[in-house]
């Protein structure tokens, strides 16, 4: 930053930020990083938001936790990533944007936070002049230097924290916050629901569901628990109580994800005709592959072969690359004694998905095609 730069500075931003920022964009190296890095952990930057209150703008001091976490100015990059914008210099907050947005002056660990906490990419630093990326993972880290030094901070900073460290990939310290804080608070029901969704992120399925239980036992405040709840019981294949959950469910919540959930549990239980029940109504309204294969299935194990037929037939005008609609169409058709129709379905599975031939070979509903000799010819040509 030039001395003339510095005389018109109001805000006093840190000059070491500045060339830490510069120092990084033109050369990047270790030595850079770490001088950045030092850099954010002492200073301050401007950050680009919109609408802020006058009694904000006039302490120039940002809340975290209300208008600046709702009002933050993001950037959508050329490759699809979402950067806070941050200015250090008073070169950037004089560039173009300057005429018509408001700027705020925070700590640079705030920042960070609040980069993290909404889901963006990183910090843009200084996109006016020379330029330097922070991700979301290098900003942890320093949330990680700043928090290790033992300050006092809210459940809901530990619970943001949590969240963060779980939307990086750390779920081993997303879960020891967690269950610090659900032992600390136990009526903290939103610590309770995010610990059950980070036991299930590790596979600790056990874990996750006694959690639900607890949280399900004391509040209905959450529409999404009793889905999550009954999704791993699918996972442990208890499929009863996963279908008691999924009926007990208000319709108006999810209807979608909770009717296909009861479908699949249906199925699992030999319930055909109540899965193709829920099943046509899901395809009137979303025309999804999978809901295709799904009723198919129904049609089948309820005997009826002539609309499974006529249905697969549907599904693969739609999806003519499903090596399951094919197979499905196959079935059908074998199970109705249209063996010719039938090989060429097979045919048509196998080009798209060659594993599936072991398991006609396995499936007792295909033994009508066994024996025919076109089928063995297609068999050892795809051997």
């Amino acid at each position: 930053m030039n001395e003339s730069t510095s005389e018109l500075n109001p805000y006093n931003l840190n000059p070491e930020l500045t060339r830490a920022v510069i120092g990084l964009s033109e050369s990047p190296s270790p030595s850079s990083r770490l001088q950045f890095y030092t850099s954010l952990r002492q200073g301050h930057i401007i950050i680009a938001v919109e609408d802020i209150p006058e009694e904000l703008r006039k302490t120039g001091i940002a809340d975290p936790s209300s208008t600046l976490a709702i009002n933050i100015k993001t950037s959508l990059l050329e490759d699809g990533r979402r950067f806070l914008l941050g200015f250090t210099d008073l070169q950037a907050i004089q560039n173009r944007y300057s005429s018509h947005q408001p700027y705020i002056i925070v700590s640079t660990l705030t920042a960070l936070e609040q980069a993290c906490c909404y889901g963006l990419s990183g910090l843009l630093i200084n996109p006016a002049g020379p330029s330097a990326i922070l991700t979301a993972r290098q900003a942890k880290r320093i949330i990680d230097q700043h928090n290790d030094r033992g300050e006092t901070r809210s459940k809901e900073q530990d619970l943001e924290s949590a969240r963060q460290y779980r939307d990086v990939g750390d779920l081993k310290q997303a879960q020891e916050i967690l269950e610090r804080l659900v032992a600390s608070y136990p009526a903290y029901f939103s610590a309770q629901y995010e610990l059950a969704v980070t036991y299930a992120q590790l596979d600790c399925i056990d874990k996750a569901l006694f959690q639900l239980e607890t949280l399900l036992g004391a509040t209905s405040d959450f529409e999404d628990a009793p889905l999550v709840y009954a999704r791993l019981l699918m996972k442990v294949e208890r499929f009863e109580e996963a279908r008691d959950q999924l009926q007990a469910v208000n319709k108006d919540n999810n209807q979608e994800i909770r009717d296909a959930l009861l479908a699949e549990c249906y199925l699992e239980l030999s319930q055909p005709k109540e899965a193709a029940k829920l099943l046509e109504q899901l395809l009137s309204e979303s025309g999804s592959e999978k809901y295709y294969v799904q009723l198919g299935r129904a049609l089948l194990e309820s005997k009826n072969f002539e609309e499974a037929i006529v249905h697969y037939r549907t599904g693969i005008e739609l999806y003519p690359d499903s090596a399951e609609l094919h197979h499905g169409l196959a079935k059908a058709l074998s199970l109705n004694g249209h063996i010719t129709d039938a090989i060429h379905a097979v045919e048509e599975a196998i080009q798209l998905n060659s594993e599936l031939l072991r398991s006609i070979f396995e499936d007792e509903e295909f033994e009508q095609l066994h024996d025919s000799h076109d089928f063995r010819r297609l068999a050892s040509y795809f051997q």
